[in-house]
């Protein structure tokens, strides 16, 4: 393809203009028409077709695809064009590495340490990427205002796994010499196995480059520079330049012995030897600015995080604030907790010198295992024997760290909150997030409540395709269905299936995974009729999100009997409803409401109106009709309170009050509607006609087609 006039590629990606050329194939600036983002196009080039230039494509989209991390290009797609493959990715705004001029000692540390960080998770993915070079590394400017030091940083995006040798998907070929030539480790040069010490001799060369400004082995014929790599010896860095510190010219030469047993076990490894380094010449607040990478376990993502930008960027400030020790994120089953704790402490780790620690409490069944449980994700030995109990070594431990703990899962243990008391006493500056079904309830603790994902709420669907609910619905449904496309008339029921959901994540997850059976307009029509419809068969799945009924049942089981009960009263309810209207209809006290709220089942509006998630309201009907009799009479107090409801206001809508009058209709009009439904089938014909006569002047004044659709719904009932 040597033109981008006029190209859409998959009736989805202009193509703007070309940013690179390589060996395999031409790379674009391009736009995604549909997610509205700018993206980088790697198509391959006709000559590449006929030497197995298309498998390598395609190692290389699932080997980027399989990789999570802020230091590594993202791939959002994959796809074929005129029998040419390409892959689609994260477009990068900067330059690389090797635009560089020249490059100052305090600035190759944290490059150097961004490198590591992704090359320990590439390579503890079973991933070398063989071609590692500073054409490969682009730098993203970034302006380091959180430590508030005004110091300029960058944040580095490695890219280009096109030879990369993968667990995932294995092309190499013994005897095979591929890979740039003065980055080349020996093995490499003679076709040997690799290994990620094979990565790690090309960062002694990149980091040779920039201490010294010129590469260690050079000459016009290639061939004589691979004999190099293979048997000259190095010459030390600080012997070009004097100003290398001596701990750091003895890593590089050491990143480039010849043998692989004689280099660094692990990018981790060099990783902390340079933050040592940095300590050591009192460095580390600069540091802490501009590296990317802390000491962490946090879980490795196999599928993209997506939207929640505004939530992050909350949570973080929340987080910044010294007062703010204990953030707990609230929210029902599938609201996506969890990937929100993960992704918004993965965006504060240099804020951490000690480290970022995630503990799953989800096996924990008791709080006594609390302690255990964080000790183990610390990798910190707990000794049962001798005169200091385990609660005070962990403790002692904790006492000087600069450290947050991630504590996810915690509902099924709030009787055990009084040890992470102690422990925020006793460490003042470990902060803890904790993701939780309901509030801890302490003193201190501030909270977050997770909503779902943004999804167009009412009207077209036309324009409203960036909401993060249908980019979640998409992406995932490609990963159903490799086929899946959006034909303009299914637009409206991937919209509406956002809506039936009200965005919970998991819920889109669980439609999304249907494409390949049905289509957009068939899901939505099975998750009206049936809240089991929403499944999953996925061995990978906790068991408590592998269906909506299960993420249910485990907030459920968590009740105590008297909230059980009133959940199954309040879900009566449609649209929402006042406190007035629970203590009437569902004899709800206000400390009664307050607990489902600290719960997850209910929320709280800023106008003192309550409101149950759609399908968690399905549930707790389905748990009410289990008794008929409480179903008869609860169906019936509701259709009264609103039947008189509307009768209070037969005077007033058409005079002085009519615009008070005529908002709390329309607040009310699903609760209304429910209850006209009820009276016709309870056959109470003179409260419905008196209601009736009272909505006829209410849409007189709203309009006549709300008042078309309202009747013409009653009437269908």
């Amino acid at each position: 393809m040597e033109t981008t006039d006029s190209v859409l590629l998959n009736d989805r990606y202009r193509l703007d203009m070309e940013i690179g050329r390589g060996g395999m194939g031409v790379v674009f600036r391009g736009w995604d028409t549909l997610l509205q983002r700018d993206v980088a196009v790697k198509v391959l080039t006709q000559e590449s077709l006929g030497s197995g230039g298309a498998v390598r494509l395609l190692n290389e989209a699932r080997i980027i695809a399989h990789l999570d991390h802020p230091n590594i290009v993202t791939v959002y797609d994959a796809g074929q064009v005129e029998e040419a493959p390409f892959i689609v990715m994260q477009y990068v705004e900067g330059g690389t590495l090797a635009d560089l001029q020249s490059v100052e000692l305090e600035e190759t540390y944290p490059i150097a340490i961004q490198i590591c960080s992704a090359l320990t998770h590439a390579h503890g993915n079973g991933v070398v990427h063989r071609d590692l070079k500073p054409e490969n590394i682009f730098l993203i400017q970034t302006e380091a205002v959180e430590a508030g030091t005004g110091v300029r940083g960058s944040r580095v995006k490695i890219v280009d796994f096109g030879i990369a040798h993968s667990d995932l998907a294995n092309l190499t070929i013994q005897g095979e010499i591929a890979g740039t030539v003065a980055y080349m480790a020996p093995e490499q040069a003679l076709g040997q196995e690799t290994s990620p010490q094979t990565d790690l001799y090309a960062l002694g060369v990149i980091l040779y480059a920039l201490t010294t400004g010129q590469l260690p082995f050079t000459s016009d014929n290639p061939l004589t520079v691979i004999s190099q790599h293979i048997n000259a010896a190095v010459i030390p860095p600080s012997q070009v330049n004097p100003e290398i510190p001596p701990e750091l010219d003895t890593l590089i030469v050491q990143l480039m012995s010849k043998e692989p047993d004689d280099r660094p076990s692990s990018a981790h490894e060099v990783e902390d030897l340079l933050i040592g380094f940095i300590r050591s010449e009192g460095e580390i607040d600069t540091f802490s600015t501009l590296s990317s990478r802390a000491k962490h376990n946090l879980p490795l993502q196999l599928t993209s995080f997506i939207g929640r930008e505004q939530e992050i960027d909350e949570i973080s400030q929340l987080m910044r604030q010294d007062s703010c020790r204990l953030l707990t994120l609230v929210g029902p089953g599938g609201i996506g907790k969890t990937r929100l704790a993960i992704e918004a402490a993965s965006h504060k780790l240099s804020d951490y010198s000690d480290g970022i620690y995630y503990v799953s409490l989800a096996p924990i069944s008791s709080p006594d295992f609390i302690l255990a449980a964080i000790a183990e994700a610390l990798e910190f030995s707990l000794h049962t024997h001798g005169s200091v109990d385990p609660q005070s070594q962990l403790f002692d431990y904790l006492e000087r760290r600069n450290t947050l703990l991630v504590l996810d899962n915690y509902e099924h243990l709030i009787d055990g909150t009084g040890v992470l008391i102690d422990l925020l006493k006793r460490a003042p500056a470990v902060k803890l997030m904790i993701t939780s079904r309901q509030r801890l309830n302490i003193q201190g603790e501030w909270t977050f409540n997770v909503p779902g994902l943004t999804y167009p709420e009412n009207g077209s669907p036309d324009g409203d395709l960036e909401s993060s609910a249908l980019e979640l619905f998409i992406e995932r449904a490609r990963l159903a269905d490799s086929r899946f496309t959006i034909k303009d008339d299914e637009r409206q029921h991937i919209v509406q299936i956002c809506q039936l959901v009200e965005g919970i994540p998991l819920g889109i997850e669980l439609a999304s995974a249907w494409v390949s059976m049905l289509s957009p307009q068939e899901i939505a029509i099975e998750i009206e009729k049936n809240l089991d419809f929403l499944a999953s068969s996925m061995q990978d799945l906790p068991e408590k999100h592998r269906s909506m009924r299960a993420a249910f049942d485990h907030s459920w089981q968590l009740l105590p009997e008297n909230q059980r009960h009133l959940f199954r009263k309040l879900s009566v309810f449609r649209g929402g409803f006042s406190r007035q209207a629970a203590a009437k209809v569902a004899d709800a006290g206000l400390m009664d409401l307050s607990a489902l709220v600290d719960k997850s089942f209910v929320r709280r509006d800023e106008g003192d109106r309550y409101f149950i998630h759609e399908l968690l309201r399905q549930y707790g009907e389905e748990k009410l009709r289990d008794d008929l009799d409480e179903y008869g009479l609860i169906g019936s107090r509701h259709s009264k309170h609103y039947l008189e409801f509307l009768s209070e206001r037969e005077k007033s809508i058409i005079g002085e009050e009519k615009l008070i009058d005529k908002e709390e209709i329309l607040v009310e009009i699903e609760n209304i509607r429910r209850a006209l439904r009820w009276g016709i089938i309870a056959g109470n014909d003179k409260e419905i006609r008196a209601a009736l006569a009272v909505l006829y002047d209410f849409y007189f004044i709203q309009g006549y087609y709300e008042g078309v659709e309202s009747f013409k719904n009653i009437a269908l009932f």
